[in-house]
Formats: structure tokens, C-alpha cells, sequence
């Protein structure tokens, strides 16, 4: 991680002095612009600084979009903006569901463990918590 981000870094420096606003996460960036032609003029800055690097951005993730609209948002970390909305995507939120499912015990497995305790040594056993 640190080797992307000092690698990355001259990014961040360069969209920074030419005004714009980067928000990056590892190898992930937004780069917020007002308007759409500022969006345009920023998008060949980076292909030319990625490029020069000796890097390439993904096609199917770069894209000029406006959360603001409806069908134009756009994903990052984990989160839809959309429609001047930010909403967990649905893919992180089933990740999150099966992970908190995964660490839940069942009220019937637990019965069934203090049970099983008890008819070995005679008492109730202590609850595994």
C-alpha cells in the first residue's frame, strides 16, 4: 500500500496544483469537478500523467459522469452516487449481510450447546457467549 501511494502521490500533486479535487484510495480516483468541461479538460490531464508514468487507466471504470443525475453516477469504495444520492452498492451490502450472518450464532444452536452441557455433567453449562 505504501508503494502505491508514494508511486501515486505525483497524481495527487498534480491534479492538486492545477486546481482540481483528487480523492483517492489506493489505486481508486475521483476527481470532483463543477462542470462538465472542467471535467473534460481534466480527464486528458491524467491520461497524459498515467501514461507518462508507463500506466493505463481501466476502461470500464473511467468514465466522465454527474452524480447529481439519475444514470450518471458512478461507484467508488463500495458506495453508488447516484442521483445526488450516496447508498451503499449492493454488492458490498450483501459482503456485509453474509459477514454479519457468518458471526451470528442462532438462539437454537445455542439452546441446543447449554443443553447438550447439561445432560454431560449434570448442571447447566456456561452459555459460549
Amino acid at each position: 500500500m505504501a508503494a502505491i501511494w508514494r508511486y501515486l502521490h505525483g497524481l495527487d500533486a498534480e491534479m492538486s496544483r492545477q486546481g482540481y479535487c483528487i480523492v483517492r484510495y489506493a489505486d481508486d480516483f475521483v476527481i470532483l469537478c463543477a462542470t462538465e468541461a472542467e471535467a473534460q479538460a481534466a480527464l486528458p490531464q491524467v491520461q497524459a500523467w498515467t501514461a507518462a508514468q508507463g500506466l493505463t487507466l481501466h476502461p470500464d471504470k473511467t468514465h466522465l459522469g454527474d452524480c447529481r443525475q439519475v444514470g450518471r453516477g458512478f461507484d467508488f469504495l463500495g458506495y453508488r452516487f447516484e442521483g445526488g444520492w450516496r447508498q451503499v452498492h449492493q454488492k458490498s451490502f450483501r459482503a456485509i449481510r453474509g459477514a454479519i450472518r457468518a458471526k451470528r450464532v442462532q438462539p437454537a444452536a445455542r439452546a441446543r450447546y447449554a443443553a447438550s452441557g447439561w445432560l454431560k455433567s449434570g448442571s447447566l453449562a456456561a452459555d459460549p457467549g
